[in-house]
């Protein structure tokens, strides 16, 4: 009987003294204040590879298919002495790419936890990318999106959350929680007027672009989260 008590105040200490190596070669980050964006801005903007989306242009039957093809997600804690300027503290950040065949382009959404107005509302930047051409940018989404909340974007814009929906039917899919996005001047459509509409756990689900006269609608899609 003596014998095992030894052995388990023996294993006791080896628990505790592995437990203490370990806090020591990794120090935990308590004490650093969270400054990750909430996750819903995962469920309406980050997708991983295997995921595609196929739209149609009802109003010329042009076919357009999107797919990720590349996507990453960081966590880091920043000390004081950090070269952002920002408080020190924990950010994430996501960036997915994908690309369009319709329009022979890249366009990769990204947000940073560091990028927040008025401290709720977490942007989603999209930009487009046409080899040999140009690389454009702006805010395209933000959750918490509010109707009526507006965010004055890049190039004269304005983006602004036109109205939400509990549940939207396109076809035969139900989607949840949609977030209209209207823009005066978007700039990754040719500064064209835009309407976006953004599903969580789907993304975009209709884009109108108003200038080409354009009503792009998913019909199929894949997602992977």
């Amino acid at each position: 009987m003596l014998h095992t008590l030894k052995n388990i105040s023996l294993l006791l200490l080896l628990s505790l003294f592995i437990s203490c190596c370990k806090n020591k070669n990794n120090p935990s980050p308590s004490g650093y204040t969270n400054y990750k964006m909430p996750h819903e801005m995962l469920d309406y903007g980050y997708f991983l590879p295997g995921t595609y989306w196929v739209y149609e242009d009802t109003v010329s039957g042009a076919i357009d298919s999107v797919w990720v093809y590349d996507a990453y997600y960081e966590i880091d804690t920043l000390p004081e002495d950090n070269p952002y300027s920002l408080e020190p503290g924990i950010y994430d950040y996501f960036q997915i790419k994908t690309t369009s065949s319709h329009f022979n382009a890249d366009y990769y959404y990204w947000a940073n936890s560091s990028r927040v107005a008025a401290k709720k509302y977490y942007h989603l930047y999209r930009e487009r990318i046409i080899p040999g051409n140009s690389v454009v940018e702006n805010i395209g989404f933000f959750y918490t999106p509010e109707v009526g909340a507006k965010l004055f974007n890049y190039n004269s814009d304005t983006l602004r959350v036109e109205n939400f929906f509990l549940t939207l039917i396109l076809e035969t899919n139900t989607f949840s929680e949609v977030a209209l996005m209207s823009q005066n001047k978007n700039v990754t459509e040719d500064n064209s007027e835009s309407k976006i509409y953004y599903a969580k756990n789907a993304g975009i689900i209709i884009k109108k672009i108003i200038n080409r006269n354009e009503y792009w609608q998913l019909k199929r899609f894949s997602i992977i989260q």
